[in-house]
């Protein structure tokens, strides 16, 4: 019995550990060690811009150091996240394009040529998304949205 009790004492921290959210990385930080993160998951707090032709992760702060193509996978038992499908919805609502803020969970791959018309130097393909908050409804390039919506998207 004290056997047991010590094995279930080992094993409890352990499955907790693996519940927790990985840690938040800053969209930046990824673009600076490009190499060190390729193939892995990441998470990154950034800004998304989506609409017809664009899938599209950034932060004013390295928007210079490319494109970052987001790809939307569906996990393999077909199940959509609820930060996906909320997305998905607000793409769907907001007609030709939108502006969010959020967090961003999978697996970062680059450099290389991804999206449309392969004009991204990087993709991260998506498989959680939280915290989403609604910027703008419209096609914009970020730099030419207006200062209000400049002042609350990724830095």
């Amino acid at each position: 019995m004290l056997l047991l009790v010590t094995a279930m004492a080992a094993i409890v921290p352990l499955l907790m550990a693996s519940k927790q959210s990985p840690p938040v990385m800053h969209l930046c930080d990824v673009l600076k060690e490009t190499n060190q993160y390729d193939g892995k998951q990441i998470t990154v707090r950034a800004t998304y811009r989506g609409g017809i032709e664009t899938s599209q992760l950034f932060c004013l702060a390295c928007i210079d150091r490319g494109r970052v193509w987001m790809r939307e996978l569906l996990p393999r038992d077909g199940e959509i996240s609820p930060g996906v499908k909320k997305l998905n919805e607000l793409l769907h609502e907001a007609g030709p394009a939108i502006t969010v803020n959020g967090t961003f969970t999978g697996i970062f791959r680059g450099p290389g040529q991804y999206g449309y018309l392969g004009a991204s130097t990087y993709q991260i393909d998506v498989q959680e998304v939280r915290d989403v908050e609604l910027l703008y409804r419209g096609p914009a390039e970020p730099e030419r949205l207006p200062v209000e919506i400049k002042n609350k998207i990724c830095h």
